[in-house]
């Protein structure tokens, strides 16, 4: 069933993650032309900060009000992912009818039942060097679901996608310059911002201001959590120095531990 070629010429074509996704979609026979949502996220419950990437072959009137594109009315799949689950089946028409259940009358729901969606089925990865959750939805209609291939065989094809999402296209999303990526190296090598620009030709002062920059696109408080997150999204090789096992082990954030010399990079 895995056709790992097709995979890669879906993604390697595209120049976006929405772009990738309504290939994948067109292209790969076990989503059934059916909708699909891509979540990423490295830290547990970083969508409530935001700090997410979610992308979806929906229409707005859906993404709306979906959580992670800025809507209210349910929680990401990811927040289940990172519980720990590997596969997880939403039934959309008992849930919202559901009394007891926080989705009852669920207006994202509600729509999508609407328009011909009865189930969503997820398929959950772990990040690389077990840093991170990602997800893959299918937003299945009654056809789909009653002829959902085997779950084992759609954790492969996710994971394959997540793969080809974290070579090619995130850093892309995130609009993570090979510059940029190749300081964030340097620092989690442990130089400092002046030796990096002796390298390079240019002051520390320039350094750190690039530092700042990609700081703030990774949405990371501190260097250290920059190394980190890039790591995650693959920005930088999982065999990098951003990677090796902490000796001192320190908390910048939920379930963020990163080495005392990392942060004293930054």
């Amino acid at each position: 069933m895995l056709d790992a070629d097709i995979i890669l010429r879906c993604i390697a074509g595209r120049r976006s993650i929405r772009g990738a996704l309504f290939a994948l979609r067109a292209r790969i026979p076990a989503f059934g032309g059916c909708h699909l949502a891509y979540e990423y996220m490295v830290q547990r419950r970083a969508y409530v900060r935001n700090d997410m990437i979610a992308m979806t072959t929906l229409p707005q009137k859906f993404t709306s009000l979906y959580a992670p594109a800025g809507g209210t009315n349910t929680d990401p799949i990811i927040d289940k992912v990172s519980a720990g689950r590997s596969f997880l089946q939403v039934d959309l028409p008992a849930v919202i009818a559901d009394v007891r259940s926080k989705y009852a009358g669920n207006r994202f729901f509600g729509a999508l039942i609407e328009d011909g969606c009865v189930s969503l089925a997820s398929y959950c990865i772990s990040g690389a060097a077990g840093i991170g959750y990602a997800a893959l939805t299918v937003f299945e209609d009654e056809t789909q679901a009653r002829g959902r291939p085997p779950t084992r065989d759609m954790l492969a094809v996710a994971r394959h996608i997540h793969a080809g999402f974290r070579r090619r296209l995130i850093a892309a999303h995130l609009d993570v310059t090979e510059r940029e990526a190749m300081t964030l190296a340097g620092v989690a090598a442990g130089r400092t911002a002046e030796e990096i620009g002796g390298l390079e030709g240019v002051t520390g002062r320039s350094i750190e201001m690039r530092l700042q920059k990609v700081r703030s696109k990774l949405r990371a408080r501190s260097s250290a959590e920059a190394i980190y997150k890039a790591v995650a999204y693959g920005v930088l090789p999982v065999d990098d120095g951003a990677a090796e096992q902490p000796r001192r082990r320190e908390t910048l954030g939920p379930d963020v531990a990163l080495d005392s010399e990392q942060r004293d990079a930054g």
